[in-house]
């Protein structure tokens, strides 16, 4: 499941880098003056409504096969470990789907 999710995340990464190279073009062409400016930014925020819409895929798919694991190892212990920590929480993470949650 790990393998999975590890891919599901990469392209959610990758989208999520394609929606802000997308708004940050929009956001440069507005401050220039050119003809046909409005159809290439409306054009622009179509594509970028695209890419968000496969993104949030992505992360619904990612949440939907977190919800469905079952966080044990093998041997019926928790697939949890210690990930880190800041002033406020302590991290834990699943081996399995790599869902971290505060402890």
């Amino acid at each position: 499941m790990k393998e999975i999710i590890d891919e599901l995340e990469k392209k959610f990464k990758e989208y999520c880098n394609l929606e802000n190279d997308y708004q940050k073009a929009m956001d440069m062409l507005a401050h220039l003056d050119f003809d046909n400016k409005s159809n290439v930014i409306d054009d622009l925020r179509e594509k970028r409504n695209n890419v968000d819409t496969r993104m949030h895929e992505y992360f619904n798919a990612i949440q939907a096969l977190r919800k469905v694991c079952p966080h044990t190892n093998s041997e019926g212990g928790t697939a949890f470990h210690h990930s880190g920590h800041d002033s406020h929480y302590s991290y834990e993470k699943c081996g399995i789907c790599g869902e971290e949650r505060k402890t």
